[in-house]
Formats: C-alpha cells, structure tokens, sequence
C-alpha cells in the first residue's frame, strides 16, 4: 500500500541512512495506529484522494519530430564543434540493470527562453560546466528531467512524453505516451527510473520494460504542497528525491524497504526557482543537485553528513525556463 506523505511530522533520526545525523520523518510509516489513520483520513478528506496509477501515459515506441508553437519544429541540432560522448544504448543499460544513477555528476539539460535546448557538461567533478546548444524550436517543452548523461525525458505541452536519446552525433527522440497533461513534476533516479507527482498529488514511480515506461506502483499522495522535485538516483533499488515545498522547506526523501523517510536539509528555500538532480552512483558527492535562484545565480548543492555544501557556478541564469 502506498503511503501518504503527512503534513504534520515527528522528527527523529534514522540509524541505516548513509548521513546518519541527518533528520527524518517518520510521520508516514505503517506503525500508526487505526485510530490516528482514521482520524487522519476523516481531515484530509477534501483535499487528498487516491486514483489510478496507469491513468498518465501508455507505451508508444515510435519517434518523430514535434511542431512547436508558431510553425517552429522542435528538433535536436549537432552541436558544434562535435562532442566526443559515446552513443547511449538504452537496451544495454536496460541488461546491466541501469546502474548509472542521476546524470553522472557532470552534467545537466536546460531549456532557455529563446527555445534553445542547452546540454552543460564537465570533464569532471569539481569543475565549472561547459554550454552546448544541442537543439531549437523547444517552446513546447513543459518538464524536463535526466535519466542519465545522454539520456532524458520531455513532458510536452499537448500531455505528450517522449525520450531523448543521444546517438553519438545529436539526440533521437523516441515517443514514449500520451495522455501526460496530469503530470506537474518529474524527477530522474536512473536511465530506467523515474518519479512523477500527478495533479491529485498522487506520486508515482514509473519503470523501463518491454521498450517503454509503465507505473511500477503509487507510493504516496497528499504532494500537493510539491513546488520542485529533482531525483537523486537509487540507493538498494529505491527512489532518493530532493523536494522543496511550497512554504520554502528543502527535504529530502529516501525510501527504506518500502516505507518513506523525510529528512530536513534547510528553510529559506522560497527563492529556488528551479532545481535538478546531479547525482553520483558512489563518491563524496553522493547527493548533489542544482539551483536556479530567483535573482538568477546557478547554485551546486552537495548533501553532508553535517547539511548541505553550496558552490557558486554562475549567474545569468534569469533566461532559464527548465532545467532537469
């Protein structure tokens, strides 16, 4: 059964996470007694309900350009000079289990502005990233979230869901459903994984199989007060997110055998206007994600076992409409 994330919580700390002196909230485990489910059920009535998690998106392999708005096609360009970045082969990583979590660390998707799709890449951790238009016409673009380097999804304005795959020479999109106008927020964990919270505030873990994305299970409701969602990988094979809230609360959520753990990493976070995950499958920078701030600086976060650790990498950001 899914579990609800609660309003309300009762902070505590949690001796298997990796970052044990962080804290967490074990407000939505499944040790509450009937009484307080009842009682709980009976409040939120109104404003939380369940539905059905097939309801956004079915499978459909195909691939083709998309019409933007104006008569402008949306299309994927090589960029030049050409990049040295091996060809993604979505089935091998499918065969290997998707190990690679996040986009590896060196490298996030932005929509701007202008249309233009921009890939920001880095030799490695550390250093700054290096701008690369990799596509134009992208105004019909509505979320955008990495799966893996070379590898991300694109929910568009008309509820379509397509995946875009880099060949080696530019990125390939591959159709992937319809019927995603009820999707508000989507967050990468790995090239076969990702997390969607739904207009009811349902939250829904999708997975890769039989060449495409189907909803693997709800794991929660009441996401509502969601305002930004960046995936920060798999850890044991469940999801690890990044979330800030509408009252400008920064937590971050893990799931351990199932059951979801909330852990508060900061307030003030009211000027976030976008984040994305950044994440390593191993290494001191085991949870990082960036930010876009509101007075357009570009901020890189990395989780301690002490809080967080902020980097500066840039201002300028204010033309930014996605990043993912």
């Amino acid at each position: 059964m899914a579990v609800r994330k609660m309003p309300s919580r009762v902070i505590r700390t949690h001796p298997s996470h990796p970052h044990n002196t962080a804290d967490w909230n074990g407000a939505g485990r499944k040790g509450l007694s009937a009484a307080l489910v009842a009682l709980t059920f009976c409040l939120c009535l109104v404003s939380v309900r369940w539905a059905t998690p097939a309801a956004a998106g079915t499978t459909d392999p195909a691939s083709a350009t998309t019409p933007a708005a104006g008569g402008t096609v949306q299309r994927a360009i090589k960029p030049s000079p050409p990049l040295a970045i091996p060809a993604v082969d979505k089935d091998k990583r499918a065969r290997s289990g998707g190990s690679v979590a996040a986009t590896d660390g060196n490298s996030f998707m932005e929509v701007n502005n202008a249309g233009q799709l921009v890939w920001w890449i880095r030799p490695s951790i550390g250093e700054g990233f290096q701008r690369r238009v990799v596509g134009e016409g992208w105004g019909t673009a509505r979320l955008i979230t990495s799966l893996g380097r070379g590898d991300f999804l694109e929910v568009k304005r008309d509820g379509r869901l397509s995946n875009w795959i880099w060949n080696g020479q530019m990125f390939v999109e591959h159709h992937r459903g319809t019927g995603w106008g009820n999707v508000r927020l989507i967050a990468g964990l790995t090239p076969l994984a990702f997390l969607a919270v739904r207009t009811d505030g349902a939250l829904i873990w999708w997975k890769w199989g039989n060449g495409g994305f189907f909803p693997h299970k709800q794991i929660g409701n009441g996401w509502g007060t969601a305002r930004l969602l960046a995936g920060l990988g798999e850890h044991n094979g469940e999801p690890r997110i990044m979330e800030v809230k509408t009252n400008g609360l920064l937590s971050q959520w893990l799931w351990i055998n199932g059951l979801p753990y909330e852990y508060n990493k900061g307030q003030g976070w009211g000027t976030a206007r976008l984040i994305a995950g950044l994440t390593l499958s191993t290494g001191p920078h085991w949870d990082s994600f960036m930010e876009v701030k509101a007075d357009g600086r570009l901020s890189e976060w990395s989780l301690t076992s002490s809080g967080t650790s902020e980097i500066n990498r840039g201002s300028g950001w204010g033309n930014a409409r996605l990043i993912g």
